[in-house]
């Protein structure tokens, strides 16, 4: 007799078999669930991350606008990543 399983499809000689290959898929399943999970909470992270970069960027432009405004010029020395990230064909020829 062949026993089938429905939750991977396959055909089984035992039930024993079957038995241990839905245990072992259900695992998986379960793992990839907790992987993802991870991944989501990066994700809403990195959202929450990007919406405070974007009220800091406003705040320091409003800032630079203002000295800029009052003093004329405002002069600075930016390093590899401080305030933005160049894509690599920019970074060949600066740094």
């Amino acid at each position: 007799m062949k026993y089938f399983s429905e939750l991977d499809h396959k055909v089984y000689d035992s039930v024993e078999e079957l038995e241990a290959a839905e245990k072992k898929a259900l695992e998986a399943k379960d793992a990839r669930k907790v992987e993802a999970e991870k991944v989501e909470k990066a994700y809403g992270a990195m959202k929450e991350a990007k919406k405070a970069y974007e009220v800091a960027t406003e705040e320091y432009q409003k800032a630079l606008s203002a000295f800029c405004d009052k003093y004329g010029s405002y002069k600075t020395t930016l390093r590899p990543g401080e305030l933005f990230n160049l894509d690599p064909f920019w970074k060949f020829f600066y740094f």
